[in-house]
């Protein structure tokens, strides 16, 4: 099928996303549910450019993109457009997919790209300066589903697997296990474990203390780890060590409230056959998993590595506070 615009090709094949979203749900400990339907669908994007003029303090700016069906801001297009993926006015042959109308045209695309950017910033829209309209098609896997007694509808972009939507589904209420692990949290700190020391009752559980906290470390730090894949931040976005050997996240201030961290992915491949995955690296809030921010990586036939696994550069950026409640997730996928 002949598109009006230039549309990402999908890597990824309806097994692959569901895969993906298996994942998604096994690590929110959803494991009974039921799939009702897939149907792969491009979705049309007005990738654009804004800027926000007088505002106090360094101008906000940057490129993000309003979808042309339904109207909403999305962060995550321009990220993906900008990965060397395949890209063609044509849908791949055989497929039959779902093609979303234009229902925001060329026309209407800049007041409504202004009125959404002024809407998410939270200022007024005569500020809000927007260039550089580009028309994108991206393809999902719109995946339907019944979990937890209700019905979801969650988008696997089909080009590097972000499950997009998929935050909407509850967790399953936690085991007995869950609830000692958010316990010991209390006493992970120096502070936590001075006022733990204050109760004699508690001083003779400080040793068990200490060695749960370390497993729940290792368990979070190494969530989503295999023999081909490693991820870590680089030191000098790591506080010192506490007493179980830990270390907090750092994370850079940049302006608008945003913060940041980067570090180094190796990927190794001792087999002879190229491999093609995902790799997703994110930020996550402690205290409830909250994802705050997510870099999706397409390894595309990765040779033989030998000795010297291949090196990918990684950077996280988030809004928030520098407050210690973040950890550093990674994940390979496919």
């Amino acid at each position: 099928m002949i598109l009006d615009a230039m549309a990402l090709q999908p890597v990824l094949t309806p097994e692959a996303a569901l895969g993906v979203l298996q994942k998604e749900l096994k690590r929110k400990k959803q494991l009974k549910f039921e799939v009702t339907d897939v149907k792969l669908v491009y979705t049309p994007f007005w990738l654009f450019s804004f800027d926000v003029t007088g505002a106090q303090g360094p101008a906000p700016s940057g490129k993000t993109a309003l979808n042309a069906y339904t109207g909403e801001i999305n962060d995550f297009v321009p990220m993906l457009v900008s990965r060397p993926l395949k890209k063609s006015r044509s849908t791949p042959e055989g497929a039959e997919p779902e093609i979303e109308p234009t229902a925001i045209d060329a026309a209407e695309a800049k007041e409504a790209a202004k009125t959404k950017v002024a809407g998410q910033l939270g200022v007024a829209k005569d500020t809000v300066i927007v260039s550089a309209f580009t028309k994108y098609y991206v393809p999902f896997y719109r995946v339907w589903l019944d979990v937890a007694n209700d019905s979801f509808e969650v988008n696997v972009d089909a080009c590097l697997g972000a499950p997009l939507g998929a935050e909407a589904i509850p967790g399953a209420p936690k085991g007995f296990a869950e609830d000692i692990a958010g316990n010991l949290k209390s006493v992970a700190s120096p502070a936590g474990l001075a006022e733990a020391a204050k109760n004699p009752s508690k001083l003779k559980y400080l040793m068990l203390i200490a060695i749960a906290i370390l497993v729940v470390v290792l368990l979070v730090t190494r969530l989503g780890s295999s023999s081909d894949v490693s991820c870590a931040v680089d030191s000098s976005f790591l506080g010192p060590k506490n007493l179980v050997g830990s270390q907090e996240l750092v994370p850079l201030e940049l302006s608008g409230g945003r913060l940041t961290v980067q570090g180094i992915c190796l990927l190794s491949n001792p087999s002879d056959e190229p491999q093609t995955f995902s790799l997703q690296t994110r930020i996550v809030r402690k205290t409830s998993d909250e994802r705050l921010a997510v870099n999706l990586t397409a390894v595309v036939e990765l040779p033989k590595t030998g000795s010297l696994p291949s090196q990918r550069p990684f950077e996280l950026d988030w809004k928030g506070v520098p407050d210690g409640d973040y950890k550093f997730e990674y994940e390979k996928i496919g």
